[in-house]
């Protein structure tokens, strides 16, 4: 079977064409899975909030004291020494866990002056939502919510995952948005 030079070029040009919708395909869902686990890791901070929190504040490191202690940690760092990367592990995941807190923190109270200055009624509902679900002290059960904003349970859960994915638009900014 011979193919003309027209035929050879027509059967390039499909090939070609197919593999850049099929590069195209993968791309976006590579992003999708992307835009989920940052997802994923916002419904995990929130839902482990409480715990984050109670070691932030309790942390024997505090950002604050972070350059203090490298410098006297140096100074007494012996690498053969497996307490010293014991001790190393510990500051870094307090100062660590400090870092998120307070971002997380700086993130809800941004999301809850823009949702006050220039949403509706239900942006509001649902920023409480997940403030009473995950932030809030007492943290609310999905039949308190349900009973507080006089809601369905299915609203409420869509509320949290509209919620959440606001959340993850102010805290990842940018990146977030192109991902979707």
């Amino acid at each position: 079977m011979n193919l003309t030079e027209q035929q050879l070029r027509a059967a390039g040009k499909a090939g070609a064409a197919a593999a850049m919708e099929r590069w195209a395909q993968l791309e976006a869902e590579q992003r999708k899975a992307e835009h989920d686990k940052r997802l994923r890791n916002i419904k995990t901070l929130l839902s482990n909030y409480h715990k984050f929190k109670a070691m932030a504040e309790n942390a024997v490191y505090s950002a604050e004291q972070a350059d203090e202690l490298v410098d006297i940690l140096l100074l007494m760092y012996d690498p053969t020494n497996k307490a010293d990367a014991i001790v190393e592990s510990i500051k870094r995941s307090a100062l660590r866990t400090n870092l998120i807190v307070a971002h997380v923190d700086a993130m809800i109270a941004s999301y809850r002056n823009i949702v006050y200055n220039s949403c509706g009624e239900v942006a509001k509902r649902r920023f409480e939502t997940m403030y009473d679900r995950y932030i809030a002290e007492p943290m609310l059960t999905v039949d308190e919510l349900m009973g507080k904003y006089a809601v369905e349970q299915r609203t409420v859960y869509d509320d949290l995952d509209t919620a959440v994915d606001n959340l993850a638009s102010i805290m990842f900014g940018v990146d977030c948005i192109l991902l979707k």
